[in-house]
């Protein structure tokens, strides 16, 4: 195991594997957008906070663009409800 995997493992734990999840390019984006649905839980990416402050919600709107793909989400925290852009959130893995 290499230095940087040890850090990442003992320090990061499982928070690694979602930041490493996130959506980092235009293609990643247009794809989890596919994958996104009402009901389901997101983190929200806030570039003003380091990840362990990141909120997050259950979607419970979803504002499709022209074009019939998602854009923006409605997402209930625990502050209210806030809307953002796709790209903004990522779905945690959670099974039913």
């Amino acid at each position: 195991m290499a230095t940087g995997d040890v850090f990442e493992a003992a320090f990061l734990g499982p928070m690694g594997t979602l930041l490493y999840s996130y959506p980092t390019t235009t293609l990643q984006v247009v794809e989890a957008a596919d994958h996104i649905e009402i009901g389901q839980m997101v983190i929200i990416y806030e570039t003003n906070l380091p990840p362990q402050q990141w909120s997050h919600g259950r979607i419970i709107d979803i504002a499709p663009g022209s074009d019939g793909k998602v854009r923006f989400v409605d997402i209930k925290t625990t502050k209210g409800i806030i809307r953002r852009a796709v790209h903004k959130v990522a779905p945690l893995p959670i099974s039913d």
